[in-house]
């Protein structure tokens, strides 16, 4: 983690497993790491300040959710955060989350394919990058 100070977060019922796969792949260099039990809409007190980069993977496949991984997103983010989401394609509203982000004051781009490691730039894997508009 190259001294960055990390902060992992999930549900309830899946944050014992990332804590065994951090202790697990890091060893002795988690201390500055920690696991949050975080679900998309709650306060974000506890994941503060905001952070540099925000990252997920697979999180942008069920739109019930796409509200409250915004609102999320807008509370937690600051401008200078960089936030990255990768998912696949399954034709489930991703481009409406995308618009959603956007109209929360966001600018949303597409990752580029062939920045993409080969194995996800077959166009079934879609990367955004995206940042918090204004101050």
């Amino acid at each position: 983690m190259a001294g960055a100070q990390v902060t992992l977060t999930d549900l309830g019922h899946i944050t014992p497993l990332t804590l065994h796969n951090l202790k697990v792949n890091c060893g002795d260099h988690q201390q500055r790491s920690k696991v949050v039990v975080h679900c998309w809409g709650q306060d974000v007190k506890d994941l503060m300040p905001s952070p540099d980069v925000i990252t997920g993977a697979d999180v942008v496949y069920q739109q019930e959710h796409f509200d409250a991984l915004v609102t999320t997103l807008h509370h937690l983010a600051a401008p200078h955060t960089l936030i990255y989401l990768a998912f696949k394609i399954r034709g489930r509203g991703e481009q409406s989350f995308k618009k959603k982000l956007e109209s929360s004051n966001f600018a949303v781009q597409q990752v580029p394919l062939q920045h993409l490691h080969e194995e996800y730039a077959d166009g079934e894997y879609e990367v955004i990058r995206a940042c918090k508009l204004g101050g």
